[in-house]
């Protein structure tokens, strides 16, 4: 059942203290940081804003969703509220006590209190190279009146930066809560390709769905139309399909055509890709109509419903 980050310039350095971090230059994505010195908060306690300031919001652009995704905290409240119009239909809610006091701790730290430096040392390089970096914008706010703005940049065009351990936390913190609600693609593949054709009792529908993680472009070639796939628990659900089915093949075997047949027949290809280098490719064939009541009956009959309507 469906249940519902180049940037060859950035230099990340770190003092090891028990820390573990890297920089996945295909994603643009801090990866996970295991630290035994991260701060523990009880679940019982709620923390709290610094200096009288009762509202900051985050804004958070992320180059390979090429969107900004908006954290609002308000002191006055126990939920988190985030968006990102890119991969999120609608707003979602961080409900965590645990992680909306983590995030309090670092905004108070890094930003209000400015116990922690964000950038240790830079180094002038002898040549200048721009990409699409990250960034970040934190705004606070004292009854309705803007007191805070900094803006930090992750990445120089002109300097290799040496950035705070607890910053480079921060910022892998955020990409966590945002892939944690977002349904991506096994084994690193950022796009697939989904085209064949599609039986009923009355005709045949030639298709191809063209899918990376955050968005889909439908073509139903029998009834000459293009549609975007919006809804974003579908997208999610066909991820999902694709990821338990074709990648990880974790559910159960496709159930293949070892003959070719000329009628009554299903014909999928589908080809995975990471960048522009394709890492799979399955091409495969299924007797109509399938009887099992089987993960991938199921999967046809969505694929169905996204497709012909």
């Amino acid at each position: 059942m469906c249940k519902i980050y180049s940037i060859a310039s950035i230099i990340l350095y770190s003092i090891i203290l028990n820390k573990n971090f890297s920089y996945n230059i295909k994603s643009n994505s801090l990866l996970q940081v295991n630290s035994d010195t991260l701060l523990i908060v009880q679940d019982t306690v709620k923390s709290s804003l610094s200096h009288n300031i009762d509202k900051v919001v985050i804004e958070y652009w992320d180059p390979f969703y090429a969107d900004y995704f908006i954290f609002n905290i308000t002191n006055n409240s126990d939920k988190i509220i985030f968006s990102g119009e890119s991969i999120f239909i609608k707003d979602k809610i961080i409900t965590s006590k645990e992680n909306h006091n983590r995030l309090i701790n670092y905004i108070n730290e890094l930003y209000i209190d400015k116990k922690k430096d964000i950038v240790l040392k830079k180094i002038k390089r002898d040549y200048f190279e721009s990409t699409n970096y990250p960034s970040i914008t934190i705004i606070g706010f004292r009854n309705n009146t803007e007191t805070l703005n900094t803006f930090n940049q992750i990445g120089d065009e002109v300097y290799d930066v040496k950035y705070n351990p607890y910053f480079l936390e921060f910022i892998n913190f955020l990409d966590e809560i945002i892939n944690s609600n977002n349904i991506v693609f096994s084994k690193e593949i950022d796009r697939i390709d989904f085209s064949g054709i599609l039986l009923d009792q009355n005709n045949k529908v030639e298709f191809k769905i063209s899918i990376n993680n955050h968005r889909a472009q439908i073509i139903n070639y029998s009834e000459n139309y293009v549609k975007t796939l919006d809804d974003s628990k579908e997208l999610k659900c066909f991820i999902d399909y694709i990821n338990k089915l074709y990648i990880d093949q974790t559910d159960e075997t496709i159930p293949i055509k070892k003959e070719r047949l000329k009628i009554d027949v299903y014909n999928f290809n589908i080809q995975g890709f990471k960048g522009k280098e394709k890492i799979l490719e399955i091409k495969h064939q299924i007797d109509y109509p399938i009887n099992s009541n089987s993960i991938f009956k199921e999967f046809l009959e969505f694929l169905n419903h996204i497709v012909k309507e």
